[in-house]
């Protein structure tokens, strides 16, 4: 049988099958095969569709292989083995057009025109930089953990965050959520050490405690710096470096320091550029000043005084008292001068044994001498006279 071509005008149909369920024509301005009973059926080892001219692919298909897609002559999407290959950009046409991923639609991936979401509902998600090795997990009602080199380094949990590893770094500024709400370690659970590199800033009334019982507080209320010893032993200010001073500095305007015991009587008050003063039960006993030193009240000595320089002053009626009982007594009244001595025993001036000893009324005019080995010499306006000076010899 010869083989001929058929021509059929437009919209001349050729019907298959019984009941014409298979049509092919051509209406004028597209081509067209319609199928109205099962499935339309293309059985071939390799399938392609190309252009009119036959020089650019868009459709291909082979058996046992791939099925690839073309746009303008470029693959853009392939079926292989594992699945799916896509060239280019997938672009869902629309807001709330969904990514849906696993038999029941478990991972999804959208933007609803405001925002876009991944969503997962079965599982964790977990995000690996390579096979094995975690990055980013995230728990369903749970933690999200962060690793490095799948090791976990920060989880979130219920109360705040874990941070793990032997080091942490931050870079910039550490804030709390809001102020003055979020605390550092607990009572519990403390940090080992911390180290800075600058400031410590506390604001007013904040305190650094020290010791289990916050023994030692250091603080400023706004107006007044303290350091309190609130309850157990002493509080030392020590320097034990050989040669190493304890200095205590002042403001040279108007600046002091002043030590006060608990009831708020003053121990000692140093002022600036003016007197340190010491103090007994709240009343002043040393103070300094610019040509020496004041002291008020009685002074005990168990080693001694020594006066380089400068004098040994008194006051009018103030005394110099020597024996346990003041048994001698040297002062001046406001009129005279007094050597007075009401206690034990007697009174005894001594010599060195080689030169005399010598009381003079007025200055340079003697009126008794008393010379080493020899007698007493008694004189009357000065005048040494044999006639009426009783001259007392001493015997050994």
């Amino acid at each position: 049988m010869a083989l001929t071509t058929v021509y059929k005008p437009d919209n001349v149909k050729t019907l298959l099958g019984t009941g014409n369920d298979l049509e092919i024509y051509h209406d004028g301005t597209n081509s067209n095969i319609n199928n109205a009973t099962g499935s339309l059926r293309i059985q071939v080892d390799e399938f392609r569709v190309k252009s009119q001219d036959n020089n650019e692919n868009i459709i291909r298909g082979s058996k046992d292989g791939n099925v690839e897609l073309y746009y303008d002559n470029v693959e853009k999407f392939r079926t292989n083995p594992g699945g799916i290959k896509v060239s280019g950009n997938i672009a869902c046409d629309g807001d709330n057009q969904k990514l849906l991923l696993g038999a029941g639609d478990d991972f999804q991936l959208y933007h609803d025109g405001s925002n876009s979401y991944l969503k997962n509902s079965t599982g964790n998600i977990a995000i690996e930089a390579k096979s094995g090795e975690m990055s980013i997990k995230c728990i369903p009602d749970g933690a999200v953990e962060l690793y490095h080199n799948d090791g976990l380094r920060l989880e979130t949990k219920s109360d705040g965050v874990a941070l793990r590893g032997t080091t942490n770094y931050v870079e910039g500024l550490l804030r709390p959520w809001a102020a003055t709400n979020t605390d550092l370690g607990t009572d519990s659970d403390r940090w080992r050490n911390i180290y800075v590199y600058n400031d410590i800033d506390v604001k007013d009334d904040g305190k650094l405690l020290l010791g289990d019982g916050d023994d030692l507080q250091i603080y400023h209320t706004g107006s007044n710096s303290y350091i309190d010893n609130t309850l157990t032993g002493d509080l030392f200010v020590r320097s034990t470096q050989a040669n190493g001073d304890v200095n205590i500095v002042c403001s040279a305007t108007n600046g002091g320091f002043i030590v006060k015991d608990t009831d708020n009587d003053i121990l000692i008050n140093g002022v600036a550029g003016a007197a340190v003063t010491l103090y007994y039960d709240g009343n002043t006993k040393l103070e300094t000043q610019s040509t020496g030193a004041k002291t008020t009240g009685t002074h005990i000595v168990t080693n001694g005084i020594n006066v380089e320089g400068g004098n040994l002053s008194f006051v009018d009626n103030s005394k110099a008292k020597f024996g346990t009982g003041d048994d001698l007594e040297i002062y001046h009244d406001a009129w005279h001068s007094y050597i007075s001595h009401t206690g034990t025993g007697h009174l005894y001036l001594y010599g060195n044994g080689t030169n005399n000893v010598i009381i003079r009324a007025d200055s340079g005019k003697e009126s008794i001498i008393a010379e080493p080995d020899e007698g007493v010499k008694l004189y009357f306006k000065h005048l040494y006279n044999a006639i009426i000076i009783l001259v007392l010899l001493l015997e050994d």
